[in-house]
């Protein structure tokens, strides 16, 4: 458990500030040289790895409490500007400045736009895209939905604007085909637990494949998603769509926690939290055989198969990880979040670690992570319903 809370001057933020245990850096003295460097990754801190060599820094923003909070993501567009999925309450949150002494925002969700329900049900996971629409500002972002439909297992991921004056602003009928405010939908995965962007309108989902819950043989599968164009806010074109199923049961997920990714355009390579299997997985989509085609909804563009393509572990089971969650990119490092254990590791690309923070939460807590742009590593805490910032 964290050990001491401190009350924060600003209303928005609950700083438990604990005794530090220093750790690296500065001169020994004498004639006997300097201390050992401080660890990579000084994110997580540079003393013993424990709760009390870091200060944790609870956000809270008044009339915009979080239940559930299963990832987060900064605005590219807006410095400071803070998404998150607050899945408890099937709400986007949104955070105009967490640096602000009160934080404001807003709250996305059935009430703003009708067709929530079905566009954002049981949002999961949320990853930012790029500058590729002709709506609003242009700018994207795109959520993965733990869901199903019943009879159809009609879901997948939805693309949205990122100008917060068009989503949630277009109540049912506004638009010609009054389907709210999302851009595009494709339909090829239920259950999803984990979302990236590659480039483009062009996301990584990992979930369960409509083709294979179509032949009776549900299976989890890491599926790259283009959207292509999009269709506007609030119509239903799809037929430009594009899917492309890998991995087929080589990745495994666990009921309620996410398994975040994170594709390098660098190294051409995915890399997944594989919550099932307890590693850090790596798909190659450069290998494999010949796409075959795949059965998709009608309507829905093209979808194919992959075989064969190839899956490693850049942190094999059994080493440090139990239930990986969170995963997030930053200065040529993979930190990762682990739902058993509360722990955060940083690896590098061969999957050597670097550093780890025990945040003293323990199990069933830290779920999604994400860098702000003071280059300081934030995590959700389901377990308590609010994001904290770790002040190394």
């Amino acid at each position: 458990m964290l050990r001491k809370t401190v009350v924060a001057s600003a209303a928005a933020a609950l700083a438990f500030v604990l005794a530090g245990c220093g750790g690296g850096g500065g001169s020994s003295g004498g004639s006997g040289g300097s201390n050992p460097p401080p660890p990579p990754a000084p994110q997580l801190g540079t003393g013993d790895h424990s709760p009390s060599s870091v200060t944790f820094t609870a956000l809270t923003a008044p009339g915009l409490a979080l239940s559930d909070p299963s990832d987060l993501a900064f605005s590219p567009v807006t410095p400071g500007e803070l998404w998150i999925v607050s899945r408890g309450d099937q709400s986007l949150v949104i955070w105009d400045n967490v640096a602000a002494a009160t934080i404001t925002g807003e709250r996305i969700n059935s009430a703003n736009d009708g067709n929530w329900g079905h566009f954002f049900a049981n949002g999961f996971g949320i990853a930012m895209g790029a500058n590729t629409s002709t709506v609003g500002n242009g700018w994207t972002f795109a959520t993965a939905q733990d869901a199903t439909r019943t009879g159809d297992n009609f879901m997948g991921p939805t693309l949205w604007s990122l100008d917060r004056n068009v989503i949630g602003h277009y109540p049912p009928g506004a638009a010609p085909m009054g389907l709210g405010s999302h851009l595009d939908m494709l339909h090829s995965t239920r259950f999803a637990k984990g979302i990236c962007h590659e480039a483009g309108n062009v996301f990584w989902v990992v979930g369960e494949a409509y083709n294979t819950v179509a032949s009776g043989t549900p299976k989890v599968c890491l599926t790259r998603y283009d959207f292509k164009v999009d269709h506007l806010a609030g119509y239903d074109n799809h037929s430009d769509g594009e899917r492309w199923h890998y991995a087929e049961d080589a990745i495994a997920t666990v009921a309620g926690v996410p398994s975040h990714m994170y594709f390098s355009t660098a190294t051409n390579k995915l890399y997944v939290a594989d919550s099932g299997n307890g590693r850090i997985a790596v798909l190659d989509p450069s290998t494999g055989g010949t796409p075959a085609s795949a059965v998709c909804h009608s309507g829905d563009g093209t979808a194919w198969r992959v075989a064969g393509a190839s899956v490693t572990s850049l942190v094999p089971p059994g080493s440090f990880l139990t239930t990986p969650a969170g995963l997030e990119f930053h200065q040529g490092m993979l930190f990762v979040s682990d739902y058993a254990t509360g722990i955060i590791h940083a690896f590098d690309f061969n999957g050597n670690r670097l550093n780890w923070l025990d945040t003293g939460l323990g199990a069933n807590a830290v779920t999604g992570l994400a860098f702000g742009p003071d280059g300081k590593l934030y995590f959700c805490d389901k377990l308590n319903d609010r994001i904290v910032r770790i002040d190394p």
